[in-house]
């Protein structure tokens, strides 16, 4: 099976539109991922930070999609609910970003393990 799918770039300029969210949304991406992202056992290791920019199969830039998807969603509620600081929302949208983030390492999990996929079929 081909893993490798010339979509480096994609991934790299999604990667770089994540960055950008996230900065401007306060969130370190490189801290969820050294901090709160567990790669299953079966998955093999979790790659360093800087590898997940080698990903290049349509299942990592997939993963890409995912953390953008999430970010949005921040963005949406940190909008409506008119404000720039977590601290300032209530209850429901602190969860709901929380359920975000933990989407976001979920999506780290899912390019750590593709990455090792790539790793293992070169």
């Amino acid at each position: 099976m081909k893993y490798k799918t010339g979509l480096n770039k994609d991934i790299v300029l999604m990667y770089s539109e994540a960055l950008d969210k996230a900065t401007r949304l306060g969130i370190n991406l490189k801290n969820i991922y050294e901090n709160d992202v567990l790669v299953r056992e079966e998955y093999g290791k979790k790659i360093d930070y800087a590898q997940i920019l080698s990903a290049d199969s349509s299942s990592s830039l997939n993963g890409f999609i995912g953390i953008i998807n999430e970010l949005k969603s921040i963005e949406m509620i940190m909008q409506l609910s008119n404000t720039k600081s977590y601290k300032e929302l209530d209850e429901v949208d602190k969860d709901i970003i929380e359920q975000s983030l933990s989407l976001i390492s979920s999506f780290f999990e899912h390019i750590s393990k593709w990455v090792n996929i790539e790793q293992d079929n070169q």
